[in-house]
């Protein structure tokens, strides 16, 4: 299966912008991501690093081995509550399918809080999609039982 790049768009003022892409790897289990910026990100003079492991430079930024995603993607990521959520939603719609529950990555966590409640400025939404993740449907949120829907990673 291909990997699936993440949108992520950081707040500028009261503007939304896009600035860069995610991509998230699993081996076995070993994760890691890789983050791109925009090339239009990196011309405003407005723009800002999104973590200190992303320099404002063109080319693929990696992250360190044994480090799943960057750190500012933790810090939107769900606290140890919020990922037992995500890991109940996953468990409710496995039996909802009669399957077993997917080993969720990191990315899981991260996309499985609502957006509308992640902490943070940045957002994260699908290659072309219209609306960000989790959608207010689909996210968990404290006390919900919620579908989880994951992104799947190579």
């Amino acid at each position: 299966m291909a990997e699936q790049p993440i949108e992520i768009d950081g707040q500028l003022g009261v503007q939304g912008i896009a600035a860069g892409r995610l991509w998230c790897h699993r081996h076995g289990q070993s994760e890691s991501a890789t983050f791109s910026y925009h090339e239009d990100y990196l011309r405003r003079s407005d723009a800002y690093e999104l973590d200190p492991g992303l320099p404002l430079q063109s080319g693929q930024h990696q992250t360190a081995l044994g480090q799943a995603l960057f750190g500012a993607m933790y810090d939107c990521a769900p606290d140890g509550w919020g990922r037992r959520l995500v890991r109940r939603a996953e468990g409710q719609r496995a039996r909802e399918a009669g399957e077993q529950p997917r080993s969720l990555a990191e990315v899981d966590f991260l996309l499985g809080a609502r957006d509308d409640l992640r902490q943070g400025a940045l957002r994260f939404r699908l290659r072309g999609g219209l609306h960000y993740l989790a959608p207010d449907a689909e996210g968990v949120s404290p006390g919900s039982g919620h579908a989880l829907a994951t992104v799947e990673c190579l």
